[in-house]
């Protein structure tokens, strides 16, 4: 579930979230932190984006990790968002 760095990095951005954010503030939050970067090359905003709609939110979503509101395209944390990310330190 985890194998992909813009997981671990879609969870690290929103632990500290109150709110859901946007799919498009989501984006923006992982280019600016640098998380998906570090030996990575990044994907430019829209493939990202895409990828992200697509592939990662869902699966993260279906493991109870994200709520993901496809139709609103907006991602907030869960329960669990925070206690994964302390057990992997």
């Amino acid at each position: 579930m985890l194998a992909r760095p813009s997981r671990i990095a879609v969870l690290t951005a929103l632990v500290d979230c109150e709110r859901s954010l946007r799919l498009t503030r989501l984006v923006d939050r992982l280019h600016e932190d640098g998380q998906l970067s570090r030996g990575h090359d990044l994907p430019a905003r829209p493939k990202l984006r895409t990828r992200l709609y697509h592939v990662d939110l869902p699966k993260l979503a279906a493991a109870g990790l994200v709520r993901f509101d496809a139709a609103d395209r907006t991602v907030a944390r869960t329960a669990l968002t925070r206690d994964l990310l302390d057990c992997r330190s």
